[in-house]
């Protein structure tokens, strides 16, 4: 009613309905076939006399939106792509307009497989125009969990599947996720530096609270990329073509008077299909249609282009940072295993490339063909049911099973280039048990590790008890080979005090309560206290658990109200102490069907303090939450992104802030105000919350739908808590949480060569000293990809700027550069940033933007 009491088309909805009535009174039942000319006549008469309504276009595209696994599992998914493509190429030659929209990489090579000679048919209408192979990404991926390097292997994989299918002139400028539970702040820098500037999507349209202001806008990101972003305003990505659903996208257009026209993608999806005989009839039924937007088919690269074009010509809006859906936020919790798995999937993956380029080279021995199927598995479960949780349980099951043989290889692999690496690492004379000690991240690191569980000149299958050491002046991205002979702590480094109730290591000092929570928390090089008077750290709650509709995926405000804080006396006693480490073990019940082991240990001059925890997970319906009440005032919190961070409010002012009750982080999450800070530090948790002074974590769910066993079982988990001085950056908290992710690795020297001091290394990184590393990174500078190039023996190296500022950095290097070029992350030359090559001092000067993405591709000599 609210679009026909315009006084615009009332007079062609009279004229029309008078028609209606009029045709409808020329049939007769016994005559239909005699009688329907007449009705049609009178009707295209009406309609060639009724005036438009709408000066808007609707151009649609056939699509069929297919989960590559949800409520089916895989090998369904193989089916439904078969019978899904086979109707659209039938579609084609019946109808000659016609054109089709596919996203998703995997779903082509899954083709590819399993019917070939349907692809080749693909293949055809592809190069002919009217199927467009497109969307950039591998699989239409989780934004909120996927790392930043993930999200770009997306792209990367996707782009090159389809231009090494399709030629070398294909080409996509878009992304297109319509059907992704919210969208990180780093996206639009993400797709510039992969070649993209345009972005499809519709799912912020499900808001629960908030409407979003938009539908053609220009989206910045964090490091002020921006790409050129519309929301199809039907707010449907399964569009049935029904004379509603145009009305609806005409209406939604908010930016109709500068861009008056908008996609609408038609045909069913989810579980595949695509448009429909009816469907198709609708549309060209539409075109004939007064009261309509004039409707025709388009594809999105076309669509893109026209856009583009006309966003020259006006002042569109501008949307700054996350794209935050108000809806679906149980997704960063559940399933947590699925999510450690990806985690840890993620961090191998960077480290087997690492070292397998270090131990190799670009020579033949790199396994670039392995870790390329590695990575397609790894990609394939960041699918948006599957990573977030909301899946069935034979997803699931083949999830465990496919993740558990990824992580085995990795494993293998890494182990097997860190063997040669070791091998060939000098032993300055005089050790007497010379291990070498791995790190993996960018900068030098010092710290305690434990030693493998048997002596050098053991075997290996030789039970002996795990000894502690401390390493320091670890470089980054390298290795150094040090004596676990020598006893004693380093100069300025003071051994770890403890009591049953008490830890402290000189940089900080711990009191616990009876119920295993942190009374007191004290950064004793200024004497700050984080904890606020009254309320300890580390308390755990149970919520009740029961969304409104989405139960995997909903976790809805009303649970703040309905929690109950454990409160009784747990079993703690002191486990471990030593100079090094001191461990206090605490057990409790948690609810009716569960349990926990936590060990709370604190390492000689660490920073932080970690709780690795063990739960058995048995509860109905409830969420598991850990609280941290601090001693901070501060109207924002600071929460690591992919590439860098955002901050969000503290407070509930305004609805947009209220909303964000659960959100994203990554390995950090921190509340700081002038001077001091708190980190909340995690090895495989998503769900965060800051609501004022409270710093949450969510653990753990048990929600039933799709998959009624979902987090049920064992589960294993690392986080910490890091007082610091100054903000995040200055206390060292993403370098802090980067070594709880990736702690430094040991192997023992066991080639008889590495004991001359000029031994041969595999590579020209490892000296005479016992140390290997190729270049020196500065602070707030993280190295994303080190690996050898897709197409050439080259090396490729990512850096990102992660501490939010402009700098030209200077990198010396240890290897000898021959040359060095400024890439994308195809690997093509490009022009949005330059570097110079310091031919003299064998360094790479880099100029950055904050949250910046650099990609290199280096020869060294």
């Amino acid at each position: 009613n609210r679009f026909t009491k315009s006084a615009l088309i009332a007079p062609a909805t009279r004229r029309l309905a008078r028609a209606m009535d009029d045709a409808m009174n020329r049939l007769r039942e016994h005559n239909l076939a005699g009688t329907i000319p007449a009705a049609h006549r009178v009707l295209r008469e009406a309609l060639r006399v009724a005036p438009y309504a709408a000066q808007t276009e609707c151009r649609t595209v056939g699509h069929s939106h297919i989960d590559v696994a949800w409520l089916w599992p895989l090998a369904e998914t193989r089916r439904k792509c078969s019978r899904t493509f086979s109707t659209m190429l039938r579609h084609m030659e019946r109808d000659p307009d016609f054109v089709y929209v596919q996203s998703q990489a995997q779903l082509y090579a899954y083709l590819e497989e399993d019917y070939p000679e349907l692809f080749e048919q693909i293949k055809r209408r592809i190069l002919e125009g009217r199927w467009e192979a497109g969307g950039g990404m591998w699989v239409e991926a989780d934004c909120n969990l996927a790392s930043g390097e993930s999200l770009l292997r997306q792209l990367i994989h996707g782009i090159r599947f389809w231009r090494h299918r399709f030629g070398a002139q294909y080409r996509s400028r878009y992304l297109w996720l319509p059907d992704v539970f919210g969208y990180t702040a780093a996206l639009p820098q993400i797709l510039k530096h992969c070649g993209l500037d345009t972005f499809f999507t519709q799912k912020i349209s499900w808001n629960e609270t908030n409407r979003f202001p938009h539908t053609t806008f220009w989206w910045r990101g964090i490091d002020g990329s921006s790409v050129l972003s519309h929301f199809f305003p039907s707010d449907n990505y399964n569009g049935t073509a029904m004379p509603h659903e145009m009305v609806r996208g005409d209406f939604n257009n908010q930016q109709s008077d500068l861009i008056p026209f908008w996609l609408n993608p038609v045909g069913h999806g989810d579980g595949g299909g695509g448009p429909t005989a009816e469907i198709l009839q609708r549309i060209k039924t539409a075109v004939q249609a007064p009261l309509l937007p004039r409707v025709r088919y388009q594809l999105p690269g076309a669509f893109s282009d026209d856009l583009h074009h006309a966003a020259q010509n006006c002042s569109l809006p501008v949307w700054q940072g996350e794209l935050y859906l108000e809806l679906h936020r149980g997704t960063l919790t559940t399933q947590a295993q699925i999510k450690q798995c990806n985690r840890m999937a993620e961090l191998a993956l960077r480290e087997t490339e690492l070292w397998s380029y270090l131990a190799w080279g670009g020579s033949s021995d790199y396994p670039a063909s392995e870790l390329d199927r590695l990575w397609k598995s790894a990609l394939l479960q960041q699918f948006h049911d599957v990573l977030p949780g909301s899946s069935i349980t034979a997803v699931y099951q083949d999830s465990h099973r496919d993740y558990a043989a990824l992580l085995l290889e990795l494993a293998q692999r890494r182990a097997a280039a860190l063997t040669r690496l070791a091998s060939g690492l000098p032993v300055p004379e005089g050790m007497r048990e010379p291990y070498a000690v791995f790190n993996a991240a960018e900068h030098s690191r010092h710290g305690v590790v434990m030693l493998p569980s048997f002596p050098r000149h053991a075997r290996r299958d030789t039970p002996a008890a795990p000894r502690l050491a401390y390493v320091t002046k670890v470089p980054g991205l390298g290795a150094t080979v040090f004596d676990a002979a020598a006893t004693g702590l380093p100069a300025g480094v003071k051994p770890v005090k403890a009591t049953a109730r008490t830890l402290d290591n000189g940089v900080i000092r711990v009191g616990l309560d009876a119920v295993g929570r942190v009374r007191s928390l004290i950064r004793k090089a200024d004497g700050r206290e984080a904890v606020a008077a009254g309320q300890p750290l580390n308390q755990f709650v149970l919520y009740s658990d029961r969304p409104n509709k989405w139960d995997a995926w909903d976790i809805n405000r009303h649970y703040l109200n309905m929690g109950d804080a454990i409160t009784t006396r747990a079993a703690m006693q002191l486990i471990e102490k030593g100079p090094l480490r001191a461990v206090i073990e605490v057990r409790r019940p948690l609810g009716a069907a569960s349990e926990m082991v936590q060990h709370i240990r604190l390492d000689a001059a660490a920073p932080r303090l970690d709780f690795v925890t063990w739960i058995r997970w048995g509860e109905e319906h409830r969420l598991l939450r850990v609280l941290h009440p601090v001693d901070i005032l501060s109207d924002v919190a600071t929460y690591e992104i992919q590439f860098g961070y955002v901050r969000r409010a503290t407070h509930c002012n305004t609805s947009w802030d209220g909303a964000r009750f659960e959100s994203c982080a990554h390995t950090w999450m921190d509340l700081s105000e002038n001077g001091f800070g708190l980190a909340l530090l995690n090895d495989a948790k998503y769900g965060h919350s800051c609501l004022g002074n409270v710093m949450g974590l969510s653990l753990l769910r048990s929600s039933r739908q799709p998959d009624e066993k979902a987090d049920m079982g064992d589960h294993k988990f690392t986080y910490s808590l890091m007082p610091h001085g100054g903000d995040p950056i200055e206390g060292g908290v993403p370098a802090e949480a980067r070594a709880l992710n990736q702690p430094l690795h040991v192997e023992p020297v066991t080639s008889a060569t590495s004991r001359t001091a000029n031994a041969t290394a595999p590579n020209p990184a490892a000296t005479d000293t016992g140390v290997l590393h190729p270049f020196v990174v500065p602070s707030g500078i993280r190295v994303e990809c080190f690996k050898k190039a897709e197409d050439s023996a080259k090396l490729v190296v990512r850096f990102v700027e992660v501490a939010g500022s402009r700098r030209m950095a200077v990198i010396p290097w240890r290897i000898p550069v021959k040359s060095i070029l400024a890439v994308d992350a195809l690997e093509q030359p490009t022009s949005l940033f330059k570097v110079w090559l310091d031919r003299k001092n064998n360094a790479v000067k880099i100029p950055f933007g904050s949250f910046s993405i650099r990609t290199l591709l280096v020869e060294l000599k």
